[in-house]
């Protein structure tokens, strides 16, 4: 006789699988809220909507994404991608000097690195032979969005293998903890680990190419603010960059984005920090107002139909004024339009930008 969970999980793949079919058909037939936009554009917002509000629904878009993720690895040299799975198991050692570059986060951060002990820090490295040689010795780490409350390496492992391909690169994709379980910066913390994890294996932090999309934008940016590590360089897409804007195109853009319905504002920042915690300059939290002198070489990505445009305007002329940077905004594109499940208009466009981006760091 089938569980009551199993049926449960049945039901609930079915549930999502129609929804998925039912929002393809409506994009095919029905109105596009930008004018710049294709049917698989609509669709991919849409799907990516439901995803945030509709958990049953989360199911449907694992099944496809998995299954384009399966098609992918068995054509041409996706067929020889591999994921190995990690682990790291020991404290990063902070040191005074490190915890007073995080300000107010230091203690936080020296009292983890004593804890014992450490929790276990889930690593996977997506490669395939191709990138492993085409690679030239340089790594990407991956940090992955979701405002810090959702993601991991199993929702990321799609995107990991797009960015392995696209990139012509190794990536190591980090599982760091999550809140509410886990406060910030648990999550600096965690990234901080995985960077000592990549120097153990060989992997120096001048090879390594951080890449951040949204939350995990925010993260790579704390991490190179609490190191001042050489990195290769840092490929942000969509990044958070001012946890508590009220910058007009959240107002302006929010009917045709997706990040308004991960409600960061209200939602997943209280379940990030502490009721005692501030953080309306915070630099780490809010790298608009960082100081980025000596910034490695970074490429930012966004779209001007995201909430966060302005936010993400505001950073750049920071980020120009210290160092090298390579921007661009695509038209129409919402949060995170390069890894939109069906494909985005510019989302093409933007891979090739990130490949010659990481092509030219030498």
């Amino acid at each position: 006789m089938l569980s009551t969970s199993l049926l449960r999980d049945a039901w609930a793949a079915v549930h999502g699988v129609a929804v998925v079919v039912a929002t393809v058909a409506r994009a095919v037939v029905g109105r596009r809220l930008d004018d710049a936009w294709d049917w698989r554009t609509q669709a991919s917002r849409d799907l990516l909507v439901r995803w945030s509000s509709d958990g049953e629904a989360r199911r449907g878009l694992f099944l496809l994404s998995g299954a384009l993720g399966w098609l992918q690895q068995q054509a041409g040299p996706l067929q020889t991608y591999t994921c190995v799975e990690l682990a790291a198991t020991h404290a990063y050692p902070v040191d005074g000097g490190l915890a007073a570059r995080c300000g107010r986060w230091g203690p936080r951060l020296l009292a983890m690195s004593q804890a014992q002990p450490q929790p276990p820090l889930p690593v996977d490295l997506v490669q395939s032979t191709q990138t492993a040689a085409a690679g030239g010795g340089r790594v990407g780490l991956l940090l992955h969005g979701g405002a810090y409350v959702t993601g991991g390496r199993t929702e990321y492992r799609v995107l990991a293998v797009r960015m392995s391909r696209e990139l012509a690169l190794p990536v190591y994709v980090v599982e760091y903890r999550l809140a509410p379980a886990t406060k910030y910066p648990g999550q600096l913390y965690d990234a901080l680990r995985a960077l000592d994890f990549l120097e153990r294996r060989g992997h120096a932090a001048s090879s390594v190419v951080v890449l951040g999309d949204s939350a995990g934008g925010n993260l790579a940016l704390a991490l190179w603010q609490a190191t001042r590590a050489p990195f290769a360089g840092l490929v942000l897409l969509s990044p958070r960059v001012d946890v508590v804007s009220r910058r007009p195109s959240w107002a302006r853009n929010m009917h045709r984005d997706i990040l308004p319905r991960f409600d960061w504002h209200q939602g997943s920042l209280a379940l990030l920090l502490l009721e005692e915690d501030r953080v309306e300059e915070d630099a780490f939290l809010a790298p608009v107002h960082a100081d980025l002198t000596g910034a490695p070489r970074m490429l930012v990505q966004v779209g001007t139909g995201e909430v966060m445009l302005d936010d993400v305007r505001a950073f750049v002329l920071r980020a120009e004024a210290a160092g090298q940077v390579v921007y661009a905004e695509y038209d129409g594109a919402f949060h995170v339009f390069q890894a939109a499940p069906l494909g985005a208009v510019g989302s093409a466009e933007a891979w090739r930008q990130a490949r010659d981006f990481v092509r030219a760091l030498g």
